[in-house]
């Protein structure tokens, strides 16, 4: 998949592991910060500022890219409290802000902009002056990303500098495999369903995929939130056919090079790669159809057979190679001796 800038409208909507993470720290950050006055920077399409607004007082989305504005005010007009505008997220913290927000919220933007280091000066100084802040930035240490839109790359390391000297400021951790989880690096209390999920993951903090830096939210308690759509799985299965076809490729490949290496002699290695060649060409219809459903072990079996076939061609046939290789050396050793040794060869008077 291509790196993306931001996510669109249909991006955030789609039944995606990459939309379901987005959109979850939204609605981590909507939860905590109800009832308040929220900026919402480098809000792209908006998806997340309507999140937000659900819940807050006001939510205003400021973003750089002037098309996503358009879109997001022509899609969220309806909505009495948010309000778009067209900004750089730098320039905009230079404000006064004191007297127009409550809360300043910034997910996964700190990393595309180009002076990162006087924007998070920014953020402080807010957050200094009673500012709530609540921000995003992916692990890149653990989890390196080869996205073009991102200048600067944080570690976990990074997320705690920026809590250095912020009263109550503290660091969150996401993971996701099948689904989102966000919990409290200090593990506070957790429920039963996410205690198992923290458990693991509590063990290296440096292993998160994001980190979430909150600060001034008072006594506002998350020890842990997941998020999970039913779609995941439909997703992991296309992830494992992906998988299986790309390691079918690999097992091709694999006798290719054994046949090159070995010689054309090798009948086993071409046979096997010919009937995984068969296996692949589409089947008529009408034989598809009366093919009878095969149990769940025999296909297992199955594909532990071809994984390993073309591995043991391979070997068994070496080890011929090898050993022949032995024998004649051994027999042209016994030939060199017998010359030193004046004797006329075996099977010679």
């Amino acid at each position: 998949m291509d790196a993306l800038e931001r996510l669109t409208l249909e991006d955030a909507a789609a039944p995606s592991l990459l939309a379901l993470t987005h959109v979850h720290r939204y609605q981590v950050a909507a939860e905590i910060c109800a009832g308040m006055r929220v900026l919402d920077l480098c809000c792209g399409s908006g998806y997340g500022t309507q999140i937000l607004g659900q819940t807050a007082a006001s939510v205003t989305g400021v973003d750089l890219h002037a098309p996503s504005i358009e879109r997001a005010r022509a899609t969220f007009n309806e909505v009495d409290s948010i309000s778009f505008e067209v900004a750089d997220a730098l320039e905009y913290l230079q404000r006064d802000l004191a007297e127009h927000f409550d809360a300043i919220v910034l997910l996964e933007g700190l990393e595309h902009l180009p002076d990162a280091k006087k924007v998070i000066e920014m953020l402080r100084s807010h957050a200094e002056a009673g500012a709530s802040m609540f921000i995003s930035i992916p692990n890149e240490g653990s989890f390196p990303e080869d996205n073009r839109f991102h200048v600067t790359e944080f570690e976990y390391e990074d997320a705690i500098a920026i809590c250095e000297g912020l009263d109550g400021a503290r660091v969150l951790g996401q993971s996701h495999a099948e689904g989102s989880l966000i919990g409290d690096l200090d593990a506070v209390e957790l429920g039963p369903v996410q205690a198992h999920l923290a458990m693991a993951e509590r063990a290296d903090a440096q292993n998160f995929n994001h980190y979430l830096v909150l600060a001034n939210f008072g006594e506002a308690k998350i020890s842990a939130s997941s998020s999970m759509q039913l779609s995941v799985a439909p997703n992991f299965h296309r992830y494992m056919l992906e998988l299986e076809s790309e390691n079918r490729t690999l097992w091709r490949t694999n006798l290719r090079l054994a046949r090159a290496r070995l010689g054309v002699a090798d009948s086993a290695a071409a046979a096997a790669l010919k009937r995984i060649d068969e296996l692949d060409q589409p089947q008529p219809r009408v034989a598809r159809e009366a093919l009878k459903p095969i149990p769940s072990m025999t296909r297992l079996g199955g594909r532990v057979v071809l994984n390993l076939l073309p591995h043991a061609v391979t070997v068994v046939l070496m080890d011929l190679r090898a050993r022949r290789r032995a024998r004649l050396r051994r027999v042209e050793d016994r030939r060199l001796r017998l010359e030193r040794s004046g004797l006329p060869p075996e099977g010679k008077k």
